[in-house]
This record gives structure tokens, C-alpha cells and sequence, in this order.
């Protein structure tokens, strides 16, 4: 199995399912692809600007305004069915009902999906392939109508969506300027759809166990170990280097973040020194679990070190 960087301890809870600290496991990553659009006009003198709508500015403005009108339609796919069925037993009592009916009641995953998809930018992710602009380019020079202009849209891929299913939708965001555009893929991706690792399996209980052997709450009973559950990693891992090798790789840094700090990447990243001992002791409770031999003994373990 494979260990590799990815979620941590949630101190605030899945919004908007629960407030309880949850630590999360990546058992799958999103897929990584680029596609740029670009369009063209006969350009001219700025001081003569088309009225017809047909410059390049014009052209970026409208399919730049479709992107984000019209993401990728929200549903829902392993892992984030593992996660919501997990959290069934946390949620309120209202919303308990409705993740139980995950994947069993007519329109409760389409429903879901939904409510995630409106939720938060993180709920989102989890739900539908996310389309980010991260490049526009066009002219030459301060006087001169451009001929040319580029848009780059960073995809990144549910499981289950390919290269071809980002062009797809970089086509539908065309529109009327479609006979003046061009769709094509930017840099291939450079390792295989990641493949979801079974969340009720051996590997994945060795890391939970790990886990809670580490972390444990308050709780309504006393002093209990935190819930682990199973996530999509919207972000790319190093792990996707060693696929070849297995197909059974976990995501987890055991740090503890609240969500709503936007530590990870942004300013002033750094990590909370009062769980640096339980990150020590996790890793050092996997390995010792690990060399067992057989990953399934490791939640025996657990029950033995208590």
C-alpha cells in the first residue's frame, strides 16, 4: 500500500453535514487536465472597434461568462457516497434521513449532490469536476484590435471523467462563437485516473486505526476516538508516481485544521505545533501496524492498545 500526503483531521466538521471532528482519508484523487480556447477575429485599429460583437474581447467575455454559468453538472461517485453514508450517524436530525437514502431512495443522490454542489467551494469539489480559468491572454500592442486570444481552463476530474469529457465541456461554453473557436487539450496528463481504494478494506483500516489510536475527543460517552471516514482529494498527490506499484494508496496527514482558517496554500501556511505529537505518533502507530504483516490485524490492534 501506498501512504502518501492528502486530508488531515477536520477540527469544524464536513460542512453543512457536521460540526464533530472528522479525519479524512483520501481513497481516491481527481483527475488533472488543461484545456485551452481560443478564438479568433480579423482584428483592426482600436480606434474602429467592431459593433457586431465580433472581437476577440467580445468572444472571451461571452465564453468566459458561460464557464462560469454553466459548471459541470453536480453528481455523485465514490468516494463522496462512502463519505456521506459515513456521516449519516453525526448529521442533524434532519439531514440524517436524508444521506441514509444515499444511493438506495430515487433522487436522494441527485438531491445531495445539489445541496453540496451550492454548499461551500470545498463541498463543491467533491461533487462535480471543477473548471477553473487560470490563464487569459490576448494583443500585442495598446492600439491594435487582437486577432488572436487564449483561455486556459484547469480541470479537475471526478473519477470517471476522462481528457475527452473536459474538451467536451470546454466545447458547450462556445456558443454562437463556436465557428471561431478551437478546443484543444494543453498538456496530456501525466499518470492514470486514479483508481478508489475500497474504504471497508485491510489498508484502509490500518490508517483508521492509526488514527484513532492518536486522536481521540470528548464525546457525549466520555473520551472517544475520532471518526474516520473516506474523501476525494480534489488536489493532485505524488502518489500517482507509484500507481504501477499498487492500487491500494491512501491520502492523510494527521494534522488537525479547521476549515475555515484556509491554511493549506495560503497565506501564512503553517501547522498547528500543539498536534505535532499526535502526527508523530500516528505515523509511528501505522508503521508498527504495518509491520504486523497483514494489514487486516491492525483495528485488533487498536482494540488491544486501548
Amino acid at each position: 500500500m501506498i501512504w502518501d500526503e492528502g486530508t488531515s483531521v477536520s477540527m469544524d466538521g464536513v460542512q453543512p453535514f457536521t460540526k464533530q471532528p472528522v479525519a479524512l482519508v483520501g481513497t481516491a484523487e481527481k483527475g488533472y487536465q488543461s484545456v485551452q480556447i481560443t478564438v479568433s477575429s480579423p482584428g483592426g485599429h482600436s480606434s474602429k472597434p467592431p459593433i457586431d460583437g465580433s472581437s476577440v474581447g467580445s468572444r472571451l467575455g461571452r465564453i468566459l461568462t458561460a464557464i462560469s454559468a454553466s459548471p459541470p453538472s453536480p453528481k455523485l461517485v465514490p468516494p463522496t457516497l462512502d463519505l456521506l453514508k459515513g456521516l449519516a450517524p453525526l448529521a442533524s436530525a434532519w439531514m440524517s434521513p436524508l444521506l441514509m437514502a444515499v444511493g438506495l431512495v430515487p433522487y436522494a443522490d441527485n438531491l445531495l449532490a445539489h445541496i453540496m454542489a451550492a454548499a461551500s467551494a470545498e463541498a463543491a469539489a467533491l461533487v462535480r469536476s471543477t473548471a477553473a480559468v487560470t490563464k487569459v491572454t490576448a494583443g500585442i500592442a495598446d492600439n491594435v484590435l487582437p486577432q488572436t486570444g487564449m483561455i486556459n481552463v484547469n480541470f479537475r476530474l471526478l473519477p470517471g471523467d476522462t481528457p475527452d469529457t473536459a474538451v467536451e465541456y470546454a466545447k458547450s461554453w462556445l456558443g454562437r462563437d463556436s465557428p471561431f473557436a478551437n478546443v484543444t487539450i494543453a498538456h496530456k496528463m501525466n499518470k492514470p485516473q486514479a483508481k478508489v481504494t475500497d474504504a471497508t478494506g485491510p489498508h484502509f483500516g490500518l490508517v483508521k486505526a492509526a488514527i484513532q489510536l492518536a486522536w481521540r475527543f470528548d464525546g457525549p460517552q466520555g473520551e472517544q476516538p475520532v471518526n474516520v471516514l473516506p474523501i476525494l482529494m480534489p488536489g493532485g498527490t505524488d502518489s500517482g508516481h507509484y500507481w504501477r506499484l499498487t492500487n491500494k494508496t491512501l491520502r492523510h496527514v494527521p494534522g488537525a485544521y479547521k476549515t475555515s482558517e484556509h491554511l493549506a496554500h495560503g497565506l501564512n501556511e503553517r501547522f498547528p505545533v500543539e498536534h505535532f505529537s499526535r502526527l508523530l505518533c500516528t505515523y509511528r502507530n501505522g508503521v508498527r501496524f504495518a509491520g504486523q504483516g497483514d494489514p487486516s490485524t491492525a483495528e485488533h490492534l487498536l482494540a488491544q492498545s486501548r
